[in-house]
């Protein structure tokens, strides 16, 4: 993999406006060593001795405990599923043992199961969003092992998303199980995206049809003239217009991949479009980095940035990411390794509490960065 004259290009830009980084430009290997430095720390620090699952948070020179909540989840399994894709002999069977551990957080109620918050036996409560972001990993993790019971696995999770669906406010997904009073575009915008890749992985045409009505009911009334999009509506139809980067990230991946699927030029336009605003609203024209939201945020709206590049091949949203990302390895981390939620703010001190999350975000940011030339 060669990154070349491009990053040094972004590395003078950077040093330029005396954004702090590395004496020697990055070569085309670092992403790929950014990634697996974070992911063996992961694995080594956060590990719950004798289980094959993880710890949501430690403190440094203390054991890890108490195990990660499905959001952390969420995105540590995706993670995995980045390191398995690119070296598959050192990292599938991390893959397939996190896979196995995610078991203790599936749970039966109310005649469907699904991830629950935290492991067994704790009481039902479950967040569709959250259950979306595992069908999205599922898949990824099918692709790698090939293993049918990681897709059932998938399909199974995409079942319990969908009994979160009906026809208060004309459809749309809630957001929590016990708690209906919103339907969410972090709800939504997943769900378009999951069912897109189910679709892609089974050509069911069920799943294209689910895509394609969520995807309706979102623009009909959770996005704003600009293309970005809101957090939610109340059943009394009351819209929260607080914006996050995630939301649209997911729409830009959600309009990306309906192209890939139809050829429909109008989505392509869309992502674009969505994009575009995406950008002035969440990245420093100066330093390049991902600013207002953090990492947990953050990690999708650089994937959609390259799920985009992926569709209409324009460098610019590649070497956004890569900017992005140079910015986080060279600012976000402390002496010891360990980053901070924020990608925009330096670290000054060595953290004292370090989460699962926001170690998982950047380590699989930097495997989907390693996956380009």
């Amino acid at each position: 993999m060669r990154i070349g004259l491009m990053t040094c290009l972004i590395l003078g830009m950077m040093a330029g406006q005396g954004v702090a980084m590395a004496r020697n430009a990055p070569t085309g290997n670092d992403f790929l060593q950014w990634a697996q430095d974070t992911q063996n720390r992961i694995i080594a620090e956060f590990a719950i001795p004798n289980t094959n699952i993880y710890a949501d948070k430690i403190t440094v020179g203390k054991p890890a405990s108490g195990p990660a909540f499905m959001w952390g989840c969420g995105v540590l399994l995706p993670s995995f599923v980045g390191a398995a894709k690119l070296m598959p002999d050192t990292y599938m069977e991390d893959l397939n043992h996190y896979l196995e551990g995610l078991k203790v957080y599936w749970v039966n109620s109310r005649n469907v199961s699904g991830f629950n918050v935290l492991p067994k036996p704790s009481p039902p409560d479950r967040y569709y969003d959250d259950n979306e972001w595992m069908v999205i990993a599922l898949v990824g993790a099918y692709e790698d092992n090939h293993n049918i019971q990681t897709l059932r696995w998938a399909e199974d999770t995409f079942k319990f998303v969908l009994s979160g669906m009906d026809d208060q406010l004309g459809g749309g997904i809630y957001w929590h199980e016990q708690k209906r009073n919103s339907k969410n575009t972090c709800s939504n915008a997943p769900a378009i995206v999951g069912a897109l890749r189910l679709y892609q992985v089974t050509r069911q045409k069920k799943y294209l049809d689910i895509a394609q009505r969520l995807y309706t009911w979102v623009n009909a009334h959770l996005q704003d003239p600009s293309g970005l999009y809101y957090d939610n509506i109340k059943l009394n139809g009351t819209v929260e217009k607080t914006e996050w980067s995630y939301n649209s990230a997911l729409m830009i991946r959600a309009n990306a991949l309906l192209y890939a699927i139809t050829n429909q030029e109008s989505y392509l336009k869309e992502a674009e479009r969505i994009a575009t605003a995406a950008e002035a609203k969440w990245i420093d024209p100066n330093t390049g980095a991902f600013i207002h939201d953090g990492g947990v945020f953050a990690h999708l709206l650089a994937e959609s940035f390259l799920s985009l590049y992926n569709r209409d091949k324009n460098p610019h949203w590649l070497q956004l990411v890569q900017k992005g990302l140079i910015y986080v390895h060279a600012n976000c981390r402390d002496s010891n390794g360990n980053y901070t939620g924020g990608w925009s703010q330096p670290v000054a001190e060595p953290l004292k509490t370090v989460k699962l999350i926001d170690e998982a975000s950047v380590a699989r940011a930097y495997w989907l960065a390693a996956g380009y030339p």
